[in-house]
Formats: structure tokens, C-alpha cells, sequence
């Protein structure tokens, strides 16, 4: 079996625990974990008396981890793991709950000061942090409040005896209605929807381009992958560029008018002729094509592009998912000067492409030698082929703003620089 190209994978679970082991020896107090429980958590939300803040966050530092606001995370392996040290002052609670907080908390197994809360302050957290205005109640965290206040039914009563120095007298029943499945008053839906909304009018698209061969693909399913990790829901989109389905009928539709055959033929496919193959001879192109009819072909394909490129970005983006795209606006650019004419710029088809599909919130430009990507893979271009594109490509990634990466790199290596700047951009997004 072929061995995974990014290397191995550290599970989740096991990145996880590693930080949990972390900041457990750093601290001198109870650290409270106020979010899902190792060793089956995902990321660790953890409340930290301000004691233990230095110690902890130098700990993380030393651990490999790198800090955006509150969170922490650390990217190895192709894999990450997160954490958000939240200070204890933030809760806004009186010193005797506070205190009451860290000294009720129980030492999780094998474990010396990371602790989980008492079920009734479990409950108290889950109404003040994880209840919306809106009464609504994300499912994994309805599962897991539900379930403590099945194996604790005291646990109730003694938070509505609390509740009052946790400013959560309204929060509570609400909490209950959540539990029991009542769905929240109509107009407290509204929020939500908006909410959709925005993130459909402005989703977070990460492209990644590059010559066939230089990882976009690898890139863009680890990308994926490691956001899920951090619990940021990612989707990954491959746009055709010009070889639609239906893009290709009506090529062979417009190749029955003589006059304009010329124009629906692209560069030849010079393949380099392998130990069992022949060599191929390339249908030849005429010298000279209609330059209203190249203009007006460009802006068909620019449209199919812009067509493939934006259709299923909106309906990630309306389920939330950051869209991770597998070629986009400048790979559409470059494609359009190496089939049709390598002098234009083809600007009104840019323009098309731009105002039809959305910006990227990130976009990467993976660069290789011609050489490399034939190494990796068999491919229908030719080394001379793919260093026009490649010289293209350079041309083309200052207007798109494509930052360039060195594709060469060990994958798992390039994997982590990727998923470290978009998890930053994610976190500075958020904090606005």
C-alpha cells in the first residue's frame, strides 16, 4: 500500500490529550475544563486562575502552540489541536461563586489539576455560555446537558439556588424549554436566519491554485480535514474550468459552422509519448482566429467558470462550512491565456469571473518546477507546456493577490503553514 503522502497522522484524540498533559504540569491550581472533557474532547476550553495564566500560556508556548486572542492551537502531522484559556474574571461572577467554581471542581482521571465542574456549575455554564438569545441550543451540547442532569437530578435544584449570583434566573428555564425540545419562540428565530444570511453573502472561500501536480488537491482535502479537527464545519469544491458537460455539447454544436471551427480549438495536447505509447500527432491550429470571435468565446468560458467556481460555494456557505477550493479566479485566468491567446489579459472576462463568483478570504498560489509535477503525476501536458503555465501563473497572482507558496516543500510541512493562517484569519474574523 502506498504510503499517504502527507506523512502520518496523529489522531485527534491523541493531539488533544498531549495538550491536556500540557497545561495539566504547567498549572499549580485547578484548571477547569468548561467545554467537552478529555479524553474524548475535541479542543479544550479550559477557565484558569489568574495565578496560573503566565505558567500556562508560557507551557503552550514552549509546546509549539501559537496564540490568536484567547485560543491556542498547535499544527503538526497534518492534524491540530486547540485550545481557549478563558481567564476567570471574564465569567463577571462574585468572588464566592468564582472560588466556589475552582474548589467544587472534581480532578478528571489521571489528572492533577485539570478538573471538571460540579454537575450543578455544568449546568450554570451551559445556560449563561452555551444558550443563545435566541433559546437555541446546539445539539452535541443539549446531548451532554441532558445527560448530567439525568445522572444528577439534585444537580438542578442546587444551580436555581445559584442562579442569582450567576445572573441566570431568566437563562434556566429557558435552558429547561431547550432540554425538553420545545423550539424557541418564533421571533427569537430571526437572529439565526440572519445570521445564514451574512455568512452566505460573505462566505470564506481559501483558494488554492498551482499547475496540475502541485498538491492542490492533497492541500485542499488536509485543509479540510484539519479545520473539522477545530471544529470549523469545511467543505472541499473542484471547479472544472471550461470543461463542463454541457460546455462541451455546444462545442460540437458551433464545430458545424465551418467559419467557426477555429475558434472552439484550444492549444494542442502534446503528450509525451511513454514506454507503450506512440507519438501523437497534435491537430494542427490555423495561424489566424477571429479576434470578436476569441472575445466572445472567452466571455462563454468565463461564464461557465464563474458558473462552476460560485455554485456550490453559496450553499456551503449557507450551512455554515468554510469552502476550500480546489482552483479558482486565477486558475481560470491562466487557463483562458493558454488556450486562447497568451498576449491578452482578457480584463472585461476577469471582470465577469470577479463579479460572479466571491472573493477569497485566502488564496494560495502552490508553485512548482514543470519537472516536479510530472514526477508526481501522469498528465496530459507536456514539460514545455507546463512552464508556459507556470510563467502565467507568476504573471497572473499579484492581481489576484495569490500568495505565493514554495510547492516543493515536504506536504505535511506545507499542510500546517496552510491551516495556521487560515485557523488565524478564522479567529481574527470571528473577533470582530
Amino acid at each position: 500500500m502506498a504510503s499517504d503522502p502527507l506523512g502520518p497522522k496523529r489522531p485527534v484524540e491523541n493531539a488533544t490529550a498531549a495538550a491536556a498533559a500540557l497545561v495539566d504540569r504547567a498549572a499549580a491550581a485547578p484548571v477547569v475544563a468548561i467545554g467537552s472533557l478529555p479524553p474524548d474532547a475535541r479542543d479544550l476550553d479550559l477557565l484558569v486562575h489568574p495565578q496560573d495564566e503566565a505558567a500556562i500560556t508560557c507551557a503552550l508556548r514552549g509546546g509549539g502552540f501559537v496564540a490568536e486572542g484567547e485560543h491556542w492551537a498547535r499544527f503538526a502531522e497534518c492534524t491540530a489541536s486547540e485550545v481557549e484559556l478563558l481567564p476567570a474574571e471574564r465569567l463577571g461572577l462574585a468572588a464566592h461563586e468564582l472560588e466556589a467554581l475552582f474548589t467544587e471542581s472534581a480532578p478528571l482521571p489521571g489528572f492533577e489539576h485539570l478538573s471538571a465542574p460540579a454537575p450543578h456549575h455544568r449546568i450554570l455554564l451551559g445556560a449563561t455560555r452555551l444558550l443563545g438569545r435566541s433559546g437555541y441550543l446546539a445539539p452535541r451540547h443539549r446531548e451532554r446537558l441532558a445527560r448530567i442532569v439525568d445522572e444528577h437530578p439534585e444537580a438542578w435544584a442546587e444551580a436555581e439556588a445559584r442562579a442569582a449570583g450567576w445572573g441566570a434566573q431568566a437563562r434556566l428555564p429557558r435552558l429547561a424549554r431547550a432540554l425538553a425540545g420545545e423550539p424557541p419562540p418564533p421571533h427569537t428565530r430571526v437572529l439565526p436566519l440572519l445570521r445564514r444570511v451574512r455568512a452566505t453573502l460573505r462566505p470564506c472561500v481559501v483558494a488554492l491554485s498551482g499547475i496540475d501536480g502541485s498538491g492542490k488537491s492533497l492541500q485542499a482535502r488536509a485543509l479540510a480535514e484539519t479545520l473539522e479537527r477545530l471544529g470549523r464545519p469545511a467543505a472541499v469544491t473542484w471547479a472544472p474550468l471550461a470543461n463542463e458537460a454541457w460546455l462541451d455539447r455546444l462545442i460540437r454544436a458551433v464545430k458545424r459552422v465551418p467559419r467557426l471551427v477555429p475558434l472552439t480549438r484550444r492549444r494542442e495536447v502534446v503528450v509525451d509519448p511513454g514506454p507503450r505509447e506512440a507519438p501523437s500527432t497534435p491537430e494542427p491550429v490555423p495561424a489566424q482566429r477571429s479576434p470578436v470571435l476569441i472575445w466572445g468565446w472567452a466571455t462563454i468560458v468565463s461564464l461557465v467558470n464563474a458558473w462552476s467556481l460560485g455554485r456550490d460555494i453559496l450553499r456551503h456557505a449557507w450551512a455554515g462550512r468554510v469552502v476550500v477550493a480546489d482552483r479558482y479566479r486565477l486558475d481560470s485566468a491562466v487557463r483562458m491565456r493558454f488556450f486562447y491567446d497568451e498576449e491578452s489579459d482578457f480584463r472585461a472576462q476577469r471582470l465577469l469571473v470577479a463579479a460572479l463568483s466571491p472573493t477569497p478570504r485566502h488564496a494560495f498560489f502552490l508553485d512548482v518546477d514543470p519537472a516536479t509535477s510530472l514526477a508526481r503525476k501522469d498528465d496530459v501536458w507536456s514539460q514545455e507546456q507546463l512552464g508556459v503555465q507556470t510563467r502565467l501563473y507568476h504573471e497572473e497572482r499579484d492581481r489576484f493577490a495569490a500568495e505565493r507558496l514554495d510547492g516543493e516543500r515536504p506536504p505535511a510541512e506545507l499542510c500546517s503553514e496552510i491551516a495556521e493562517r487560515v485557523w488565524r484569519g478564522l479567529m481574527q474574523a470571528s473577533a470582530r
